[in-house]
C-alpha cells in the first residue's frame, strides 16, 4: 500500500503492524524517556542559571528570552546523540533494534563518527530555541 491522498493514518498503520508487528509501534521508547527525562532536568537547571546571570546584569524580556533560547539549546546539544539513536531505533530494523540504545549510540559514534550523533542540531535548535525563549519571556511577563 503506498501513501497517497486516500491513505488513512489508521490504514498505514494496519499495515505497520500486519509486516513488522505490533512491537514496532514502540521501538525507541527508551531512548526517548531518557532524551525527556535529562532534557528537562537540563533545560530547567541551566534556565534558572542563565536567567539568574542574565537578571544581574539587567531583567528585561530580552534576557528572558536569551536565557530560555540558550537552556534549551544547550539541552538539545547535550540530548542530540539521544535523540538521532532514537530516531534510528524508530525507523530501522534489525541490526539496530538488536542493540538497542546504548549499542546503536557507540555503532553509530564507531561507524560514522561522533560527528555523525549530532545530525539535525541546526534544526532542532532553530526550532526550539525561539519557542523556549518566547515562552519564558511571556512566562516572565504574565507571571508580573
Amino acid at each position: 500500500m503506498g501513501v497517497g491522498k486516500n491513505v488513512t493514518m489508521l490504514q498505514v498503520g494496519r499495515q505497520l503492524v500486519s509486516v513488522r508487528g505490533y512491537r514496532r509501534l514502540w521501538r525507541g521508547m527508551g531512548a526517548s524517556v531518557i532524551r525527556v527525562f535529562f532534557g528537562a532536568g537540563i533545560y530547567f537547571a541551566t534556565l534558572a542559571h542563565f536567567h539568574a546571570a542574565l537578571r544581574n546584569i539587567a531583567d528585561t524580556p530580552l534576557n528572558a528570552f536569551v536565557a530560555g533560547f540558550g537552556a534549551r539549546s544547550l539541552a538539545a546539544t547535550i540530548m542530540c546523540p539521544i535523540a538521532v539513536v532514537k530516531t534510528r531505533l524508530e525507523y530501522a530494523g534489525g541490526s539496530s533494534a538488536a542493540r538497542g540504545a546504548l549499542g546503536e549510540l557507540f555503532h553509530v559514534a564507531s561507524t560514522e563518527g561522533v560527528k555523525s550523533l549530532y545530525r539535525g542540531l541546526a534544526a532542532t535548535i532553530m526550532r526550539d530555541g525561539p519557542f523556549s525563549g518566547l515562552n519564558f519571556m511571556f512566562y516572565r511577563k504574565f507571571r508580573e
